[in-house]
């Protein structure tokens, strides 16, 4: 009888003499050591520890997963549910709810390991009678994460000189080099923090190993002075960025108007020079027709 029933059974005793309760008292303290008698008898065999694969931090739909085989070598049926102590974010048991072990009968069910960061990590599995709360078996947990080898050429990207409204491609700005001798990364987004950049082509790009990928950076500023902007590389699956790159440059007002779109340092520079050569024709055709106006009689 499970030990929940045997309370509710104590509690409901109307007893009419006091040796009538003792007698009672006595057939439930019996009936109780029963009870626990599943849990003793219910001798469950687990592997002492699971040591997993290095993995890279927050692997996501990647992360490793090894199976626990829980054997029952005793006589009596037991309800086990498996609880992860310490950690619980870090490791899984895949094992939804409460399973049931007969005699001499073994289940196998996965637990996952979830690191969110570097290091080492530890945790222990309890494997728990589900009607007494009783610990019948603990496995414990290790598996250790580190960070994906990649990196960008620069962290710090000088842009240069600009126009003001200039649409400007800087070709190969930015580039990332994966050091790993093995695995490929996938680059899942390069996101600057201003609509005034952009990273171009930077999305679902295979990064193979020991192989660097640049790509261009367009920056149209809306208005004149010095900018800076960040952009941060993010990869897998991992919510938190790989690397951060700062963009800096100055932008200079033309002062003629217009708009022109430029590749490279030298062809921003001769835009910009168009720009500038524009505005002085405008201003000395200004400046003429002032003087032929005051001339007039």
């Amino acid at each position: 009888m499970a030990l929940q029933q045997l309370r509710m059974w104590a509690a409901g005793l109307r007893c009419a003499e006091m040796a009538d309760c003792r007698v009672a008292m006595t057939a439930i303290a019996l009936a109780l050591v029963a009870g626990f008698g599943d849990s003793a008898a219910a001798a469950i065999e687990v592997p002492p520890q699971l040591e997993f694969p290095t993995t890279f931090r927050s692997p996501g739909s990647a992360a490793p997963s090894l199976p626990v085989t829980a054997s029952n070598t005793g006589a009596a049926t037991v309800r086990v549910r498996a609880v992860v102590v310490g950690s619980a974010d870090i490791w899984q048991s895949l094992e939804a709810g409460v399973f049931t072990l007969a005699p001499q009968a073994s289940h196998d069910f996965p637990v996952r390991f979830t690191p969110p960061e570097a290091g080492g990590f530890d945790a222990r599995l309890e494997l728990v009678d589900d009607d007494g709360g009783v610990v019948l078996a603990t496995v414990q947990l290790s598996g250790r994460a580190r960070n994906r080898p990649v990196d960008l050429q620069a962290v710090e990207i000088d842009l240069g000189v600009v126009g003001v409204g200039v649409r400007t491609i800087r070709p190969g700005a930015l580039a990332l080099a994966n050091r790993e001798l093995a695995e490929t990364f996938v680059l899942r987004a390069i996101e600057t923090n201003d609509a005034a950049f952009e990273i171009l082509g930077a999305t679902e790009i295979e990064l193979e190993p020991r192989v660097s990928h640049a790509f261009d950076v367009i920056v149209t500023p809306a208005t004149a002075g010095d900018f800076e902007a960040t952009a941060e590389v993010f990869l897998d699956e991992d919510p938190t960025p790989q690397a951060i790159a700062t963009l800096r440059g100055r932008a200079v007002s033309s002062g003629g108007g217009g708009g022109c779109a430029s590749s490279g340092a030298g062809d921003a520079s001769t835009c910009l020079l168009v720009l500038l050569v524009l505005g002085r024709v405008r201003s000395i055709r200004a400046t003429r027709s002032r003087s032929r106006a005051s001339r007039r009689p």
